[in-house]
């Protein structure tokens, strides 16, 4: 993991998702309770500055005000692997608990 300037990361333009403004919302109060979670679920890019996780949490950093931010790189992938990527990261798979989270 290292971090860079926020500048220097670009969108993937080929992000499949979108986000709801009152969604958004959430999301940037959420990084704003616990930015250290940031630590541990960085951006992740690929060489050339390009995000391929986290597209969503780029554009509330970047509304946050954030300079810098911390990524990992996934330079090894081919481009096969980081459209695989990029859709795998983004797939609900799992169903929110509905009692464990009223507790």
């Amino acid at each position: 993991m290292e971090k860079i300037p926020i500048g220097e990361i670009q969108p993937n333009p080929l992000n499949p998702r979108t986000i709801k403004k009152s969604e958004f919302e959430k999301l940037k109060q959420s990084i704003r309770d616990f930015p250290e979670m940031l630590e541990v679920r960085p951006l992740v890019l690929d060489d050339k500055n390009q995000v391929i996780g986290g597209n969503m949490r780029l554009k509330a950093l970047q509304a946050l005000g954030f300079t810098e931010v911390p990524i990992l790189r996934a330079n090894n992938f081919t481009p096969e692997q980081i459209k695989k990527f990029v859709l795998l990261d983004n797939a609900n798979f799992g169903d929110w608990n509905a009692s464990e989270l009223a507790n």
